[in-house]
C-alpha cells in the first residue's frame, strides 16, 4: 500500500510502514513541509497514496468536497508512544 505521512507525525511512522513492506513517504521527503493542506492532499491524490495524519482538518476538508467516506481514525502505538492518526483516502476526488 502507498502512504503519505503528514508533518504532524514522526518520520518514524514512514520508517515503520516501509519496514512492514509498504511504500511510505513523509512530507519531509517530498519537500512539502509547511505547505497548505490542499497541496498535501493534492500530492497524495496525484500519487495514489493514503494520507496519514493526526490533523483533523483533512477529514473536514474532504467532507466539504463531498468525499463519500472521507476519513477514519485509529490509535497507533510505537515505542510506548500512542497517537491517534487519521487515514484519508479519496481515489476519485480531485483537488
Amino acid at each position: 500500500m502507498r502512504f503519505l505521512i503528514d508533518e504532524c507525525l514522526s518520520t518514524l511512522v514512514a520508517d515503520l510502514l516501509r519496514a512492514a513492506g509498504h511504500n511510505a513517504l513523509h512530507l519531509a521527503e517530498r519537500n512539502l513541509l509547511g505547505q497548505p493542506d490542499e497541496d498535501v492532499m493534492a500530492a497524495a491524490v496525484d500519487e495514489g497514496r493514503v494520507l496519514v495524519s493526526a490533523d483533523t482538518d483533512f477529514g473536514e476538508l474532504l467532507a466539504s468536497r463531498g468525499a463519500p467516506s472521507p476519513a477514519s481514525s485509529s490509535s497507533v502505538a510505537w515505542d510506548g508512544c500512542r497517537e491517534t492518526a487519521w487515514a484519508c483516502w479519496w481515489p476519485t476526488l480531485r483537488c
